[in-house]
């Protein structure tokens, strides 16, 4: 992502610490590596790839495609950022060499 951006990178991934997200990580085999996943592990990333974070965040308690309706007005009063929520938000600037 850094090498084709422009200027910003926006990363959205899962967080280990949520419940669901950790299960998910332990039963489905291919999704494993998302038990790594935290906004500290995150923001090495695009450290290491050149992106200077310019926000992070961890936010979500509704999860994309498979929260039942009946729950969404429950849960959008708890979507806020939360150390436990689903997703790690980061926005980065990227690092250009002559700056």
């Amino acid at each position: 992502m850094a090498r084709v951006s422009r200027r910003w990178v926006v990363l959205i991934e899962p967080n280990h610490y949520n419940p669901l997200m950790l299960g998910f990580g332990i039963v489905v085999a291919a999704e494993r590596g998302l038990l790594n996943s935290t906004r500290k592990s995150n923001l090495k990333l695009l450290k290491m790839a050149g992106v200077k974070p310019v926000s992070a965040m961890i936010t979500g308690l509704i999860s994309q495609n498979n929260t039942p309706e009946f729950m969404l007005p429950f849960l959008k009063r708890f979507d806020r950022e939360v150390w436990y929520g689903e997703y790690v938000v980061l926005i980065g600037e990227k690092v250009h060499a002559d700056a």
